[in-house]
């Protein structure tokens, strides 16, 4: 299946789109290397729902490196608890998130039906999210 026509492209946009609307400043962090993040977000057609947009290829470290997290709220430029950080990772996003004081989802995907056994969600980690999701529209809902 191509990614662009992939329901699951469909279901991010939309949710994007909605959050948009709704007056939500958007980004998003990835330990990849630019190119990488640059060409999924163009394929999906989701590059302009984003104002920031950044990898750890571009500052130099790697989540759950707290200059990441210092580097998201400079961008920002608002206290910790007015940021929803969404991530899948429990410890590089959650936990990390948690630790700086930022609001934190969890997007936990059916790790098997995907074949990533490198996803534990079963890892204990001290900070909890806020909220877990399993689709991604649930932000709608948790974002009221």
């Amino acid at each position: 299946m191509v990614i662009s026509s992939d329901p699951r492209t469909h279901e991010v946009r939309d949710t994007l789109n909605q959050l948009k609307v709704r007056g939500k400043k958007l980004g998003v962090f990835s330990n990849d290397r630019a190119v990488g993040l640059g060409l999924v977000l163009s394929v999906m057609g989701l590059r302009s729902f984003f104002e920031y947009v950044e990898t750890s290829e571009s500052i130099g470290t790697e989540k759950p490196d707290p200059r990441v997290f210092e580097h998201i709220l400079a961008h920002f430029q608002v206290e910790p608890n007015l940021v929803v950080y969404v991530g899948d990772d429990p410890v590089r996003d959650i936990e990390a998130a948690k630790k700086h004081g930022l609001r934190a989802i969890q997007y936990a995907v059916n790790a098997d039906k995907y074949n990533e056994k490198w996803r534990n969600y079963k890892k204990r980690i001290l900070h909890q999210p806020d909220a877990t999701i399993h689709r991604f529209s649930e932000l709608l809902d948790v974002l009221e």
